[in-house]
C-alpha cells in the first residue's frame, strides 16, 4: 500500500502517541516519528516500516474510542494526521480480509505501485 505519510503503522504501532497516550500534536515529532521508521526488505523494497499484521490493524481499530476520535478530528492532530489516522487504517483492513492477505506492506508513495504488485504476485501470502 502506497502511503503518504506512512499513517497506518504509525497510527497503528502507537508511534504518533505522546508520552500520556495522547496523540502527537507537535509537527517535529511528527516529522521525526515519518522518518524513523523506514527499511529495506528483499522481497519488497523500501518499506515505510515493517509489514503489519491485520490483527495489528483489528487491534488498532477496536480502540479508538471517543477521546481518539475528538483529538484526531481537532486540530492540530487533525491537521497533522488525524483524518488519515481515522480513515487509512479502516481501508488497510478491508484490503487485507478482502485480499485474503496476512500482512500489510507500507511503502514510500513515490515507489511504483506495478512494481510492488509485480512482487507482491510472486511472494508466499
Amino acid at each position: 500500500m502506497g502511503e503518504d505519510g506512512a499513517i497506518v503503522p504509525l497510527a497503528v504501532r502507537g508511534w504518533l502517541r505522546d508520552g500520556s497516550g495522547g496523540w502527537t500534536a507537535d509537527q517535529k515529532v511528527y516529522d521525526a516519528a515519518l522518518s524513523g521508521h523506514r527499511g529495506t526488505d528483499r522481497s519488497f523494497g523500501v518499506m515505510t516500516a515493517p509489514p503489519l499484521t491485520s490483527a495489528e490493524v483489528g487491534t488498532y481499530l477496536r480502540g479508538i474510542g471517543p477521546s481518539d476520535l475528538k483529538a484526531l478530528t481537532s486540530d492540530p492532530v487533525r491537521g497533522l494526521y488525524g483524518q488519515k489516522a481515522l480513515v487509512t487504517p479502516a481501508l488497510a483492513a478491508l484490503l487485507l480480509e478482502e485480499l485474503g492477505a496476512s500482512r500489510l506492506v507500507t511503502v514510500p508513495q513515490e515507489v511504483t505501485t506495478g512494481h510492488i504488485l509485480t512482487r507482491l504476485r510472486s511472494a508466499p501470502r
